[in-house]
């Protein structure tokens, strides 16, 4: 049995109280059991929950923000179609592109080195610093016997300072915070603080200009090149 919490929110003062769904339960507090998202749906609407959070990975991807909506009930997680920019690296990057939003960039016939190798896969992290041909035909190979079917990628090298970055989009605004428990996280000059406003405004375009139909998180990895690029979109197990 899965479980939700009721806790007060003070995040979003419109609610009176917020529950959170699966593995971002919290301590504590009283849980409502449910096996099946049928079975949340009903308990949702039968204790009247104002709104749910969930940042679980299988109920994000089975649709669970689509599903809420049909009952309109209202959950903060991304829906079906946004989490793929949070399962596959390629999509966020094509999106991002698109936006004149800066990422590392994918490479096709490398001709400096080092360069990484990663997976097409959000759930698999792993990468593989390559310096030089050589090294990198010969972990392609190796990848591809033991990944079969998984898509995977050459990506410039960029080496800087990292900074992990919390946006809520509302459907209408991109609030953003940064993420207080992160190791990595640098203090800002003042020229950072510049290049990062600006990626703001440029994420809330692109939210505003893709009509996300979503109110949910989304955790961004930032790398201090010259200027902020987005490293990856990363699902987080809990928010506070």
């Amino acid at each position: 049995m899965k479980s939700i919490s009721g806790i007060s929110s003070s995040l979003l003062p419109d609610f009176a109280i917020l529950y959170t769904a699966s593995n971002c339960a919290l301590d504590n507090v009283p849980n409502l059991e449910y096996s099946t998202i049928d079975e949340l749906i009903q308990k949702t609407k039968k204790i009247q929950a104002d709104i749910v959070l969930t940042c679980d990975k299988e109920l994000i991807r089975n649709g669970i923000a689509d599903e809420f909506k049909k009952n309109r009930l209202n959950i903060i997680c991304v829906n079906k179609k946004w989490s793929n920019i949070e399962k596959s690296k390629l999509i966020a990057k094509q999106l991002l592109s698109h936006y004149s939003i800066n990422c590392p960039q994918t490479l096709l016939c490398p001709t400096a080195f080092p360069v990484v190798l990663k997976l097409d896969d959000s759930d698999n992290t792993q990468k593989f610093f390559a310096n030089s041909m050589h090294e990198l035909i010969d972990k392609r190979l190796e990848w591809e016997n033991i990944f079969q079917n998984k898509k995977m990628f050459i990506e410039e090298y960029l080496k800087g300072d990292e900074y992990s970055l919390l946006i809520l989009w509302d459907m209408k605004n991109a609030l953003s915070f940064p993420v207080d428990n992160d190791e990595h996280n640098i203090n800002l000059t003042e020229v950072q603080i510049d290049r990062l406003e600006l990626l703001k405004t440029k994420l809330n375009f692109m939210l505003s200009d893709e009509q996300a139909d979503f109110t949910g998180f989304l955790v961004l990895k930032l790398l201090w090149a010259k200027t902020f690029c987005i490293k990856t979109f990363v699902r987080k197990n809990n928010h506070s």
